[in-house]
């Protein structure tokens, strides 16, 4: 066997998993309040008159919004502790509502969804993703991501929901109970879309958080929802970051704010193109730093950003408008520990075997890598296997040798 088919193997087993990169959970952040006596009927004349709410904004994919009476929609929240409910109400306008009652195929009709992390690991814990018509309702992707167990566990059961259609203003409300005591200080992973489909097949699916991926399939890619005390007292955080050494526009997505008592209790701030963020943080301790960011360049180059200091702990006391430090961050160096001509040149032996197992960790950890399962063959016989890493980052299970690992394109 050549060195460029011993090259070509390592390249298969490495590459496969090197685009499941985890991004920081995707920076919109909603502030809701205690609610009592809501009853979901599709009709929110119960609600709060002075409550916030929150544009949806954000065109995932499709034909764009026609104009001001259609596609136009924003949602409101509310929690109830002591019932262990968080409710959710959505208003649409939309001109052109399209159904269809013998068709659940999401493209045919319009619908909403509504994505939950209740769980909020930093690791990653899974999002179940209720979509939702007059006649169809399903979670999206339960069965193939039942490895979380809240999606696997997860059920309409838990839900009530109305929907009420007014002229060209549609309501989805709904009632959701959470699991886990709902308390003022407790981050909860959030975000919502709505699905607009018209007569003419054009169609449009819009969010409130931030577009990019598929939202149900990586809790690191909706948004956040903080529960506050009806009279919490709130902070504004603006910072902004600074590029050491080289000049560049690609910055991280977030910088994260995580409560030093309850590592679980985070949320990230979006950077805008200029490298400024700002949100608002009620009163606590809280760590500051920057989730680890990559950006693309031609083929594979690509490129980790991270901050260059350990960044000072935030304290936050009453209504305050803070002004943080810069943040410097700049490119890391990349581990260069392939030698140009390979090292298979012979028989493995106990020097090119420890190569191996040190730039296949180092890439891991670059690259942020959860899983690599690496075989070398010579001659048409196996002479090396081993797997690194873990199958589930949220429940940290080894590798197994016999993982299945999806071949895609590796030609």
């Amino acid at each position: 066997m050549t060195p460029l088919q011993h090259f070509s193997i390592l390249t298969i087993a490495v590459g496969m998993l090197s685009s499941t990169f985890l991004n920081a959970n995707n920076g919109s952040i909603a502030y809701i309040y205690p609610i009592s006596n809501i009853k979901i009927d599709g009709q929110l004349a119960d609600w709060p008159a002075d409550i916030e709410t929150y544009a949806m904004q954000n065109i995932h994919y499709g034909d764009g919004i026609d104009g001001p009476e259609d596609g136009q929609a924003s949602w409101r929240g509310g929690y109830d502790a002591s019932s262990g409910h968080l409710y959710i109400a959505v208003t649409m306008a939309d001109d052109d509502y399209v159904k269809t009652p013998d068709d659940s195929h999401f493209t045919t009709h319009d619908f909403q969804v509504l994505y939950l992390d209740p769980t909020h690991s930093p690791e990653g814990s899974g999002v179940i993703a209720y979509e939702l018509d007059e006649h169809h309702r399903k979670i999206v992707e339960q069965e193939g991501l039942s490895f979380y167990p809240q999606l696997k566990d997860a059920s309409f059961e838990q839900v009530e929901i109305a929907i009420n259609r007014v002229g060209n203003v549609v309501t989805y409300e709904w009632k959701i109970q959470v699991t886990g005591p709902l308390k003022a200080g407790r981050m909860i992973g959030f975000d919502y879309g709505v699905f607009d489909k018209d007569t003419d097949q054009d169609h449009v699916m819009i969010t409130w958080g931030s577009t990019g991926g598929e939202k149900f399939m990586n809790s690191n890619l909706i948004g956040d929802i903080l529960l506050l005390e009806s009279d919490a007292a709130i902070s504004t955080v603006e910072g902004t970051l600074e590029w050491q050494g080289e000049a560049g526009n690609d910055w991280p997505q977030t910088v994260r704010f995580s409560d030093t008592n309850n590592p679980n209790t985070f949320t990230n701030a979006s950077i805008d193109s200029l490298g400024n963020y700002s949100l608002k943080l009620p009163a606590g301790s809280y760590e500051v730093t920057i989730p680890p960011s990559w950006r693309s360049g031609q083929w594979f180059e690509i490129d980790l950003i991270e901050s260059i200091d350990d960044i000072p702990n935030l304290t936050v006391s009453g209504d305050q408008d803070i002004k943080m430090k810069a943040i410097e961050v700049a490119v890391t160096t990349k581990p260069d520990l392939i030698p140009e001509k390979g090292i298979l040149h012979s028989a493995l032996g106990k020097s090119a075997h420890y190569q191996i197992e040190e730039f296949i960790k180092a890439y891991q950890n670059y690259y942020n890598i959860p899983a690599v399962s690496l075989a070398l063959i010579q001659n048409g016989k196996l002479v090396f296997h081993n797997t690194y890493g873990v199958e589930n980052s949220n429940a940290k299970t080894p590798l197994r040798d016999e993982a299945v690992f999806e071949a895609a394109s590796i030609t």
